[in-house]
């Protein structure tokens, strides 16, 4: 389900959803009744109400949570405390980052506001000097699932935007981040720097880069999308490139798992499809403001530089023959072969976009 900014959503999901929001969370009640539940963190704290005591990511007993905090009761204190410390490290995140306009970067008070709230969650990492994570455990808590996703916008975003790096100066922050990369889980579903610092002006407001973040923005804009993400290997669900000879699938367990795939894989091409105009245009918006590309886009960089009147609409072209390219490897079930570059080349294209 696409978000407000990208086009309108689906009606039957509108129909169970009236507000439109998301994340949302079914949950079929054994009574035959539904509830709908929207907000991430409500969603979580239900699954963490729901699941049994031997799966539960607050808790002493299955390693979440460090003994030394005593009982449940302190540890359920001590959580609310970091996911107090997370909503307002939001509030003042977004003061700084879009406020006035996204001018706030001269407000002197919205960035030590900032900077305040990131220090307390530096203490609050700080008070469970056994463990990189909040709660203390050997294992990531609960709270972790809340902060993951956010700090790696707040990190992306000061760095781009701001030209500033949260983990300086901040050594526990810096640790409970190396623990993240850690996590093979975290490091499949991790974006980087450039994705984050467009994509996130369309959601949440004009973000504008401060005169002493511009060098940072530029190198940034100007590395491949590849080296941004690190040496880390692709969720293999991501990997639309194989050979054709190790296509075959033998056992039950391999064809149930490529199943999978193939339906998500099909799932996200129509999701594609069925925002295309709004995905265009986004890309569009950024195309414009791009730096010198290679490869495919080569000629089209000509185009650019030459302030011809076409500019917009070849570079439209561009745009749709590589979303075009990244929609057909999404949905051929054989996947193309490694010896033939056209497609991949241009769904790395529409991927640098």
């Amino acid at each position: 389900i696409n978000m407000n900014c990208y086009g309108s959503k689906p009606r039957e999901f509108l129909s169970k959803v009236p507000s439109g929001l998301l994340p949302v969370l079914e949950v079929h009640n054994a009574d035959g009744t539904s509830d709908i539940v929207t907000e991430s963190m409500d969603i979580m704290l239900l699954l963490e109400d729901l699941c049994p005591a031997e799966t539960s990511l607050l808790s002493i007993a299955t390693n979440t949570a460090a003994s030394a905090l005593g009982s449940q009761e302190a540890v359920s204190n001590f959580a609310r405390e970091c996911l107090q410390a997370e909503r307002q490290l939001a509030g003042a995140w977004l003061n700084y980052l879009r406020g006035n306009n996204g001018r706030n970067f001269s407000n002197r008070g919205a960035q030590l506001a900032f900077e305040s709230a990131l220090d307390q969650v530096e203490h609050l990492l700080s008070t469970r000097s056994e463990s990189r994570w909040f709660l203390g455990g050997a294992q990531p808590s609960l709270i972790k699932c809340v902060y993951a996703p956010f700090l790696e916008r707040v990190e992306a975003t000061m760095l781009y935007f701001r030209g500033s790096n949260i983990r300086a100066q901040r050594p526990r922050l810096a640790a409970w981040f190396d623990a993240m990369d850690e996590l093979s889980l975290y490091r499949n579903s991790k974006s980087d720097v450039r994705t984050h610092a467009r994509a996130l002006p369309p959601q949440i407001g004009r973000c504008l880069v401060a005169p002493n973040a511009e060098k940072v923005a530029q190198t940034i804009e100007l590395r491949p999308t590849r080296s941004l993400l690190g040496a880390v290997p692709p969720p293999v669900a991501l990997c639309v490139e194989v050979d054709s000879k190790s296509a075959t699938v033998n056992t039950t367990q391999e064809k149930e798992k490529k199943k999978e795939l193939d339906e998500a894989r099909m799932e996200a091409a129509g999701a594609l499809l069925a925002n295309w105009s709004a995905v265009v245009r986004d890309a569009l918006s950024h195309a414009h403001s791009a730096e010198k590309r290679g490869g495919v886009f080569a000629a089209l960089n000509k185009t650019m530089e030459s302030g011809s009147d076409k500019r917009s609409e070849d570079v439209e072209l561009a745009l749709g023959a590589a979303f075009r390219a990244a929609v057909r490897l999404l949905t051929s079930l054989e996947r193309i072969p490694s010896g033939r570059e056209e497609p991949r080349v241009l769904a790395d294209a529409a991927v640098e976009f």
